[in-house]
């Protein structure tokens, strides 16, 4: 067996030496920028604001509910209570009144032609601000009377005063969570 290896081992050749060959001058290889990483929802400006009201006044309301109706008798409830009265009332006026402004006022028909564009621009910014100027005032109407409504209802403690705070945060979640559910449209 040992004959047998030692056989073997002799009837090889041995490798020869290859030439040294010279460095080929070769161009790096050109690395293609990453692609950008995109998450599954992109938001404009005006989404993200909205974004953001509606999360501020989902919070606010159901602190102010919350508030409301866990003291009841004491004066945190009572400042509870006509908060979210208060800003409730004028959040869903002002916002059913923009809803209503919006159904109402005509959007611009779409343009052909370049004079035709800047025509549907105008009209188009002065049906915005028209809505806007509508739930401002709407929501300044609804902030004074939900102020007066939500001192009167909540002057003597007990369970009314809870009762007004969970209803005006209510109307406060509801009214972010429509902003919300709009917006990301």
């Amino acid at each position: 067996m040992i004959a047998c290896l030692v056989s073997v081992l002799v009837a090889q050749t041995a490798p020869e030496p290859t030439p040294a060959t010279e460095p080929v001058n070769e161009p790096a290889p050109v690395l293609a920028p990453a692609p950008p990483v995109e998450s599954g929802i992109s938001l404009n400006d005006d989404q993200r604001t909205a974004l953001g009201f509606g999360i501020a006044g989902s919070a606010i309301g159901i602190g102010a509910s919350l508030g409301a109706w866990f003291d009841r008798d004491g004066t945190f409830g009572r400042i509870s209570a006509i908060t979210s009265g208060t800003l409730g009332t004028a959040m869903l006026v002002g916002g059913v009144a923009m809803l209503l402004a919006a159904a109402i006022m005509p959007k611009e028909p779409q343009a052909t032609s370049p004079s035709g564009v800047v025509g549907q621009v105008v009209g188009d910014v002065g049906r915005a601000i028209a809505i806007g100027v509508v739930g401002i005032i709407a929501a300044g109407v609804g902030l004074i009377g939900g102020a007066v409504m939500s001192a009167l209802v909540s002057a003597p403690p007990g369970t009314q005063r809870g009762v007004l705070g969970v209803a005006g945060g209510g109307v406060m979640l509801a009214t972010s969570v429509t902003v919300l559910v709009l917006a990301l449209q």
